[in-house]
This record gives C-alpha cells, structure tokens and sequence, in this order.
C-alpha cells in the first residue's frame, strides 16, 4: 500500500498505532466507526472557502428553522424539513402529492438509499414524503419500489423537472439502479476519499476482515460530518461547550477553538451505529432512553484534550531583507505607504484602522517620510482621506517643488533571533515561521534565574539544549513545551500562589484569587507569556489558571507521556 502524500502516510501511521493499542487493550472489537476530519487534508485556501461554505449553512438553517416556525411547525427537524419542500418546490417527488408549509409536522424525511442498504444521513441522501409514501416504499430504493410499476414514467419526469433544486446528485440517487453504490461516492469528500479507503483496508488487515466485511456483515462504518453536526444540533450540544452563543450555530463555529468538540463528536458516535444498523428505527436519529443532554455535559466537563502529535513548523512565504542599526541587526521589509493603515483582519480582508497606522508608521525607516505621516495621522483622518494622502505623496526637491511619488517605503520588522537567512550565495533572503514559534524552553541560566526562551522554525530543541549548557555557572535546561501540549504538576499550589482566569460581562479576561489549594494533577498547557515568565494552563474542567513560572516549575511541572 504505497502513500507518498507526508500527511497522509503520517495519519495512517498513528491510526494504525491507536488500531495496535486499542486491540491489545480491548480485544477485536465488534465494528469500526471512522469520521475524518476534512479540513486537516485540505490547503489553506480550500479551507477559508470550506468555511465559508459552512458559515452560509448555518446561515441558511437558521433562516429555514424561523419560516417553519412561523408556519406552525414544533418538531426539531422541522427546518431540514423547510428546506427540503424549498427544494421539491411543495411537491412530494414520489406520489406527485402537494407539500405545504402548514403541514410540515405531518410529513417525514425519507432516506433515498434506505439505512439498512447503507445509505448515510446527508441532505443529498434526504427528501421531503408523505408517511403513506415513506411506508409504502420501505425498505428500498426508488428505483427497488417504482421502475416496475407503470407511475415510474411520471416518476422520473417529475424529478428531473426539479435538477435545478434538487442537483443533479440528487436526481441520480432517485432514479438510478445503483444507487446504493452511488450514494458511498457522492458522500465521500475527494479530499477524504482516498484515506478513507486506505484506513478501511488498515483495519481489515488489523482484525481479518477483508474489505471491511465479517460474516456477511459491515464492520467498518464511516459517519459523516454532516450528520453528527445535525445531531449536535437537534440536542443542542454544541451549547456545552459555548453557553454565552445565542445559538447552537454561533455556539458550533466557536467550538473550533475548543479542542473538546472532537471527544463531543466521539460521543454522538459512539451512539449512531446501533441506529443505522437497526431497521426497525425509522426516521432521523434518536438517541436511546435515558440518553440526554447531561450525560454529555457531565463527561465533556471531564475531559482533557491531548495532541498525539504536532505539526511541523513551515516557513511564511515572504522573503525580508536585513539592515544593521548601531550595530543592531534588524530585519526590513518594503510594503505600499497606503497599507500602513489597512489592518489584516482575516486571511485575504483587510480593514482601515488608524491605531495601527500610528504603530506602523513609527517603523519606517525614511526619517522625512516618517515625520511626515506621523504629522498627517494626527488629523484624525478617515479612509478616505488616508487614500488622497496617499495618492498625492512626493517627495520634496530642494526648490520645493515636487519630487518623485512615495507608493513604496521600507519598514522595521524585527529582530533578527525569529528569521534565518535562507538564500544559498548569502545575498539575504530572509524567512520566518509561519505563525509565532514552534515552542517554548524553560531553563535557568548561568546566575541561577529562571527564563524561558521561544523555538522558531529554523531552530531545534538540540540545539537550544547546548547553547543553554554552554553558558556555565549555574545554567541547567529544565523541558521543552508547546502550546496545548499535556502536563501535569506532582505538588500542591497554595491559592495566593495562582489565580483564576475569568470573563466579565463583556468577555473581557480577567485574574482572580483563587479560594482554595491546587493539588496535583493533569492540565493542558495554553501559553507562556515569555516577557513575563506566565504560564496559563486549563484544568479538567476547562478552568484556566495562571501562575509564574516558578511556581509551575516548583509544582514538578512536566509532560505527561
């Protein structure tokens, strides 16, 4: 099985070994469920428009949810439910039956390729029936149900008169004879598809069972991320672990920032197999009896997350210069006079603010120009003012007159310790990390003072190592930490020495006393505030706490393995 994709082979690799582990702890289990996180094979533009997407999604929902409301309907898929009569335009595809608004709650959502032939919970496997229909058709595909009876003529017209609402994948699964085989293709993602396969055919090797069968039966079962999102949704657990959003989709999109949202997923997982394997459930999922909401706050509330590995730091694509200051090293960059005051905001947008121009002005390196925008930014101006400043800055002649146009200057960026000459002749082409740095060591120096020290891209822990035993005196390397990485502590902190992070009324973080001892225990570490010798770290229960430095290093702060 031959992978040359670095990402991929290394996935693998790590499923294989949590495959190892797990067989060996538990024994073969009784099947597999996989869901693959799209985003981590997709680049970095294909991911903004993945979220993107995704933003309008919720957008969309969120506005079918309000009209099915206002037309009377209660039930918690009565929004799927607006959508999918949208998209039928108020017909049931099946019968020919008009679909209406008012009626919401007494229609079901039908799966094209029924549950039982493996078909998945995604909308393109979704339409909008009558109950009749839905038990008329039972266990089959449309084309199991209606291309022997003489309504199927008038079937197909039917759908097909609606490619333009249903899309062509759609139509396809409510008239082709594969469908079953068609459905496993439109659902897999082209970004996922490919190792999907290859950790179907992993597991088979792992527990004998060729091609994912044993005994007739599908032990390998992949969920999509769609469905364990709507179920999310419907149960509001999204909220868990974001109770401030004002909805389940604002609440979703912040999860992203909780590294909880993947052992919250593993949990709706955990429930769906039984579901779609079982024929006598109908309808969209349900959780079993005695299954509900505080059962999942109760274990999320437990959990810590744990990275099993780290990405490899890359290198940012733009190339800066170098200049030396009093015999300073710093590096330069040049950049349009009219950016100094378009602020990046997100990857690709950018936003006029007068704060930064301020900031960023203070950097060019041209004394004249310098003192000449400084002095414009003291008007206050606006956008548009900031625009004709721009367009009409020149330099000056000795005469006073008008000189060549500035469209262009050369800033200071920084220090010189985060960027690396790269260029092969020594001509400087200087590069940074993408992003701040790849971690962080705590050591104590030759006068016996502890400090901690950022790790760049082009920097190695080996390295940092020696240089830190290279000082003499007292100097002695302590460990090697990243952002996110799990520790723990081995002694107790007494509450004056650690505070609690907080968020006021208007999510403002803020430090308080804390009431009581920290005893040992695992954590997850956040940052260390290199300036101040601060470590931030959350508990269990998704408390932060902060403490110096030495405190956490008194306390037998270390990795846990």
């Amino acid at each position: 099985m031959l992978q040359n994709d670095p990402i991929v082979r290394h996935r693998l690799r790590l499923f294989a070994e949590r495959l190892d582990t797990l067989g060996e702890r538990f024994g073969a289990p009784d099947f597999v469920v996989l869901e693959f996180v799209r985003e981590d094979f997709m680049g970095r533009k294909a991911k903004l428009e993945y979220f993107k997407f995704q933003r309008e999604r919720a957008n969309e929902r969120a506005r079918a949810r309000e009209e099915a409301a206002n037309a009377g309907a209660e039930e918690r898929s009565a929004g799927l439910k607006m959508e999918l009569l949208k998209a039928q335009v108020g017909e049931c595809l099946y019968t020919g039956t008009k679909l209406i608004p008012e009626s919401l709650d007494d229609y079901c959502i039908d799966h094209i390729v029924p549950r039982t032939k493996g078909g998945p919970d995604s909308a393109v496997n979704y339409v909008l029936t009558t109950r009749r229909a839905n038990d008329d058709k039972g266990d089959r595909t449309p084309y199991e149900w209606l291309s022997t009876t003489s309504g199927w003529d008038a079937y197909v017209e039917r759908v097909k008169k609606r490619i333009g609402t249903l899309r062509n994948k759609k139509v396809q699964l409510l008239t082709a004879p594969d469908a079953e085989t068609l459905v496993q293709k439109y659902t897999a993602f082209a970004e996922t598809a490919w190792i999907s396969k290859l950790a179907q055919s992993i597991i088979g090797l792992r527990f004998g069972w060729p091609g994912g069968i044993a005994n007739g039966e599908r032990k390998v079962i992949i969920i999509s991320g769609g469905l364990t999102g709507r179920i999310r949704r419907k149960y509001k657990l999204n909220s868990l672990l974001n109770p401030d959003a004002t909805s389940e989709e604002e609440a979703e999109i912040k999860n992203r920032n909780d590294d909880r949202h993947h052992a919250l997923d593993a949990m709706v997982i955990s429930f769906i197999p039984n579901w779609a394997r079982n024929s006598k459930f109908t309808g969209f999922f349900r959780f079993p009896d005695g299954i509900h909401r505080e059962l999942f706050r109760k274990e999320i509330d437990e959990v810590i997350p744990q990275n099993v590995c780290f990405e490899k730091p890359v290198l940012a694509e733009t190339i800066y210069g170098a200049r030396t200051d009093n015999g300073k090293g710093n590096i330069v960059q040049r950049t349009e006079l009219i950016s100094l005051a378009t602020k990046p905001t997100t990857p690709g947008k950018y936003l006029f603010d007068l704060k930064y121009a301020v900031k960023q002005a203070q950097s060019v390196r041209d004394a004249t120009i310098k003192e000449r925008v400084l002095e414009f930014l003291t008007s206050k101006p606006d956008e548009g003012a900031w625009r004709k400043f721009c367009a009409a800055f020149y330099l000056k002649r000795k005469d006073g007159s008008d000189g060549p146009r500035v469209e262009c200057v050369t800033v200071t960026v920084g220090e010189m310790a985060e960027y690396k000459d790269m260029s092969k002749d020594g001509t400087g082409a200087w590069r940074k990390g993408l992003g701040s740095h790849k971690g962080q060591i705590i050591y104590w120096d030759q006068n016996g003072v502890l400090s901690v020290r950022p790790i760049f891209a082009h920097g190695s822990v080996g390295l940092e190592k020696r240089a830190v035993e290279a000082l003499g005196g007292k100097a002695k390397f302590y460990g090697f930490f990243q952002s996110d990485c799990p520790v723990r502590t081995t002694s107790e902190i007494p509450p004056e020495n650690y505070r609690l992070v907080v968020k006021n009324e208007a999510k403002q973080k803020r430090r308080i006393p804390a009431d009581k001892p920290l005893p040992p225990c695992d954590l997850t570490l956040r940052t260390i505030v290199t300036k101040n010798f601060i470590g931030e770290l959350t508990l269990a229960n998704n408390t932060r706490v902060v403490a110096s430095l030495d405190v956490w290093v008194n306390a037998g702060l270390a990795k846990a393995l």
